[in-house]
C-alpha cells in the first residue's frame, strides 16, 4: 500500500498552485479595469467643465470665508476695470518668445484696460532686446528690470507695479506658459461673476521640443498624464466646496483686497520656491474669497533639462522641504514619528506604483515624485532647506562685486 501522506502533499501542491493563479488572474483583470477607467476618465475630462458663465459660480466653486464681507469690484460686472498681466522672466530667452506670442494673441475682456509687464530678474537685461521686438504686437507692453535676486522679490515687483498704476487685479502667469486666446476672459468674467479675491486655473503640459529624446518625451507624456489627473481633481473638489492652493503658474488677484490686507510675497523665500503658497496660506487666513476657474487655461512646456528622473525627485524633494518648513515651525518629538512613519509609507507606495503601474502614464512622475517626497520629509527633520533655485543665486551672487550704482530699486520702462 502507498503512503497517503505524499499524495496529501500534492493535492496541497496543486490547490496552493490554483489558488495562486487564481489570484495572479483576479490581480490581472483588476489592473486592466482600473487602467481601462483611467483611460475613460481622460476622454470625460474633456467635457466636464461647464462653460463659465455667472449661473455656474454657485457656492461650492467660490470658497467664500465668513470674516470677509467687504464687496470687491468683481461684483460689478458692467464696471471698467484695469488689469496687468505680469510674468518673470531670468535668462529664458526661447520660452519668452513663445510666451509673447501668446499674449499678443489674447483676446481682451470687454470693458478692460490690460497692460502687460515683464519683469527680468536679470541684471544683465537679457530679455529686453525680446521684450522690444514685440512692442508693435504689444503696445503699452513694460519691461522692468529686478536686479535684487529671487523670485518673491520679483513678484513684488509686478505687485508694487500694478498698485502704481491703480490696476484693479494683477494675473501672473509663467514666463515657460502660453495661455488660451480666451484665457483672460475667462479669469475678468469669473472675478466678475463671483467677487473672488484670488482665482486660479489649470495647467496642462504642451508638447516638448522636437529636440528631445525619445525617453524625455515620455517623462513629458507622463507629465501630462499627471497634470490632466491634477486638473481633473481640482475641478471636482471646486464643485464640493474644497479649496486647492493657487499660485502664480495661473493667477488671479484683486489688488483692493491685497491692499487693505498688506499682502505681500516673502522675501525671504528666496532660493527655496513657495513663497506664492505662503501668500495664498496667508490671504485665506485673513478672509480671502477663492474660486477656481476650469476654463482659464495655460499650457507649459517644460524644458528638456527637466525632462529627467533626477530634476522630478529633486523637484519633489524641495517641494517637500518646503512644504514642511511653511507648515511646521518647530519640530517635536511626535512629529518626528509620525513624519518618519508618513515618509516610510510614501517610499513603500512609490516603489510600489513603479512596479505595478495602476494609474498608467502618470505613474512613472507620481512615483518618483512620492520617493523625493519622502526624502524630503526626513531631511527636513535634519534641517535642511529647499534649494530648487539657488543656481540662480549662485548666477547672480557672482556678479554682485562687479556692479555699479544703486540697485535697491528695479527700473522700468514702457513701450
Amino acid at each position: 500500500m502507498q503512503p497517503v501522506r505524499p499524495r496529501r502533499f500534492a493535492c496541497r501542491a496543486l490547490a496552493d498552485e490554483a489558488a495562486f493563479q487564481a489570484i495572479r488572474a483576479g490581480v490581472s483583470i483588476w489592473l486592466r479595469v482600473r487602467i481601462a477607467s483611467i483611460r475613460q476618465a481622460s476622454v470625460r475630462r474633456t467635457i466636464e467643465f461647464l462653460p463659465l458663465h455667472r449661473s455656474n459660480f454657485p457656492d461650492t466653486t467660490l470658497y467664500p470665508n465668513p470674516h470677509n464681507d467687504v464687496p470687491g469690484i468683481g461684483s460689478a460686472s458692467g464696471a471698467h476695470v484695469n488689469v496687468v498681466v505680469a510674468a518673470l522672466t531670468f535668462q529664458r530667452s526661447e520660452a519668452l518668445e513663445e510666451l509673447l506670442e501668446g499674449l499678443a494673441a489674447l483676446v481682451i475682456p470687454e470693458h478692460c484696460t490690460v497692460t502687460f509687464l515683464i519683469v527680468d530678474n536679470d541684471v544683465d537685461e537679457t530679455a529686453r532686446a525680446i521684450v522690444e521686438k514685440w512692442r508693435f504686437r504689444i503696445p503699452g507692453i513694460a519691461y522692468a528690470v529686478e536686479p535684487r535676486l529671487g523670485i518673491p522679490v520679483a513678484r513684488n515687483h509686478a505687485l508694487d507695479h500694478a498698485r502704481g498704476q491703480r490696476a484693479d487685479v494683477l494675473c501672473f502667469i509663467d514666463d515657460d506658459e502660453s495661455p488660451d486666446r480666451l484665457w483672460l476672459i475667462e479669469l475678468v468674467d469669473c472675478w466678475r461673476a463671483t467677487g473672488a479675491e484670488l482665482i486660479g486655473g489649470p495647467v496642462r503640459i504642451a508638447a516638448p521640443s522636437p529636440a528631445v529624446t525619445s525617453w524625455q518625451k515620455f517623462i513629458n507624456t507622463s507629465l501630462a498624464a499627471r497634470a490632466r489627473a491634477k486638473e481633473h481633481d481640482a475641478a471636482r473638489d471646486a464643485r464640493r466646496g474644497r479649496c486647492r492652493t493657487i499660485v502664480t503658474n495661473n493667477f488671479l488677484c484683486d489688488l483692493a483686497f491685497t491692499a487693505r490686507n498688506n499682502l505681500r510675497f516673502d522675501e525671504s523665500l528666496l532660493v527655496t520656491g513657495g513663497s506664492d503658497t505662503e501668500f495664498f496660506r496667508r490671504a485665506m487666513a485673513t478672509g480671502c474669497r477663492a474660486a477656481w476657474c476650469p476654463t482659464a487655461i495655460v499650457h507649459e512646456r517644460i524644458s528638456g533639462d527637466r525632462l529627467s528622473l533626477r530634476y522630478q525627485f529633486r523637484r519633489g524633494l524641495n517641494q517637500s522641504l518646503t512644504h514642511f518648513h511653511l507648515k511646521h515651525r518647530q519640530v517635536t518629538a511626535t512629529l518626528a514619528v509620525t513624519t518618519v512613519v508618513t515618509a516610510a509609507v510614501r517610499a513603500v507606495l512609490g516603489l510600489a506604483l513603479l512596479a505595478v503601474p495602476i494609474y498608467g502614464l502618470r505613474s512613472l512622475v507620481t512615483a518618483v515624485r512620492s520617493l523625493g517626497w519622502a526624502a524630503g520629509r526626513v531631511a527636513a527633520l535634519r534641517g535642511a532647506r529647499s534649494t530648487l533655485y539657488a543656481h540662480a543665486a549662485s548666477e547672480v551672487s557672482a556678479r554682485d562685486g562687479e556692479e555699479t550704482g544703486d540697485q535697491s530699486t528695479g527700473r522700468m520702462q514702457n513701450f
